[in-house]
């Protein structure tokens, strides 16, 4: 009788631990679902942050080649100013409440007018959409 008995424990035991495995494979198998539908919802979260990433650049890009071109950097492009001259007159520019560079240059004795005209026109030029 007491191997019956014996018997029957270990059955139940079985069952309760067959359902104790299947009830953990179930919850397990539910968490791995519900992770992989977090991994594809951060994937598709990083591929609208690179997305993004790559319309700020390109919006960054855009906004570089709209840059004013400086006066300064054209005056020393055509040869009419050095760099030494335009950092001195910057630094007199800085000292004058409201004169633009080319008049500090200009009454500085850096550049003539007519220079100055020249580069102003060129930087216009420079504005300019290309065609």
């Amino acid at each position: 009788m007491a191997d019956g008995i014996t018997h029957k424990l270990r059955e139940a035991n079985s069952i309760l631990m067959d359902s104790s495995e299947e009830r953990t494979i179930k919850r397990l198998t539910s968490e791995i679902a519900e992770l992989r539908r977090r991994n594809a919802q951060l994937r598709r979260e990083v591929a609208e942050l690179q997305q993004r990433i790559v319309e700020l650049e390109a919006e960054r890009n855009r906004a570089k080649d709209r840059r004013l071109p400086r006066i300064g950097e054209i005056l020393i492009e055509m040869g009419y100013a050095t760099k030494m001259q335009l950092e001195v007159c910057l630094i007199k520019q800085q000292q004058t409440k409201g004169k633009l560079l080319g008049e500090v240059m200009v009454e500085s004795g850096v550049i003539t007018t007519d220079q100055l005209l020249q580069a102003l026109a060129e930087q216009l030029k420079r504005m300019s959409p290309s065609k």
